[in-house]
């Protein structure tokens, strides 16, 4: 370093740096001491001498000052690369969940507004299903919850999504409503299932934004055709091929026989159970004929639980109570 300061000392009175006479290269403003150092100087040490040795120098250490520059200059290269990748990490991540946005969910198709049971009721079913997911050594994966209409599939849907929810298992939820054309449309609840798994394991995420890149992804909005492109596909990548999930995640969908085409549907969930196995998925519908159908191949892999034989009986005395309170929905009709 202070080879390079003596030869730029050099450079700027060689080239005239402003104070300096360019005949004489002494400054201008010397005092009389100063003038006198630096004659004997001359006449001790000449000038030349002190160019010689200093060129010598800076021959001797050119390699090293050479490699000196190219570690700052890789340096400042490399400073530049991170936060021109970072630059580009940004947008990617912009562009990943502007394709990401295609898929949200209508809305209200979440559990959130739905209501819950209450308190101290529909203990039986609940904790049956609740069994059913911690239990490590089941072989199924998928847990079929239906009734008649009326026997309130809905709201123990509802408050299995809030448990699973407060124990950061629950990955996604589609509560389908025949009378809202978004929550009946098939391929509205492909795109839902395909975004939480998404949001769920990165890996299927990749691939997942890899089918989306494709801009003839929606050119059919058939459901076979959207379930093949956005389900199928991603969870085929070798990459999520073997995949294990740490923890426990639970995917639920309920009035799946609201849909339009439940039993095209039914197949899609039979397919995902079988191509996702580090999911569980639990499905609360009435009992019709083209889901019987749709889950049957799934065998072992579901297990089935009907509503209509729970007696709830106490539960329906302990709900007219609650609701004949004050602040319930029945006391000003009583009044």
């Amino acid at each position: 370093i202070g080879l390079v300061i003596r030869a730029s000392r050099e450079i700027q009175q060689v080239y005239g740096e402003p104070g300096f006479c360019a005949s004489s290269q002494l400054p201008y403003s010397l005092s009389l001491r100063s003038f006198l150092v630096l004659a004997l100087n001359q006449i001790w040490f000449p000038r030349t001498v002190y160019l010689a040795r200093l060129r010598q120098e800076l021959l001797e250490y050119k390699s090293t000052m050479i490699q000196a520059f190219i570690v700052e200059i890789r340096d400042v290269v490399g400073h530049i690369k991170d936060d021109a990748n970072a630059a580009r990490s940004r947008e990617y991540d912009k562009e990943d969940r502007e394709l990401l946005m295609k898929l949200l969910p209508p809305i209200s198709s979440s559990f959130e507004d739905k209501a819950t049971c209450l308190s101290g009721t529909r203990e039986p079913v609940l904790k049956a299903v609740k069994v059913w997911l911690y239990d490590a050594q089941k072989p199924s994966r998928l847990f079929w919850l239906y009734g008649v209409a009326g026997c309130g599939k809905s709201t123990v849907a509802a408050s299995i999504c809030r448990s699973l929810q407060a124990d950061h298992h629950l990955i996604g939820s589609f509560f389908c409503w025949r009378n809202d054309v978004d929550r009946r449309d098939p391929v509205r609840l492909v795109w839902a299932i395909a975004l939480s798994l998404a949001e769920a394991n990165p890996k299927f995420r990749t691939a997942l934004l890899q089918e989306l890149q494709d801009i003839r992804v929606f050119t059919s909005l058939a459901p076979s055709s959207q379930i093949e492109r956005l389900i199928e596909r991603p969870a085929s990548y070798k990459d999520i091929q073997g995949t294990s999930f740490s923890g426990t995640a639970v995917l639920v969908i309920d009035c799946l026989d609201e849909l339009d085409t439940n039993g095209v549907v039914s197949e899609l969930l039979a397919k995902l159970v079988e191509l996702v196995p580090w999911i569980l998925v639990v499905v609360a519908s009435r009992r019709h004929p083209e889901i019987v159908d749709g889950l049957s191949k799934l065998g072992d892999l579901k297990e089935e639980l009907d509503l209509y034989d729970e007696n709830a009986h106490q539960d329906i005395i302990a709900l007219i109570r609650d609701e004949l309170k004050p602040g319930g929905r029945l006391h000003d009709v009583c009044e």
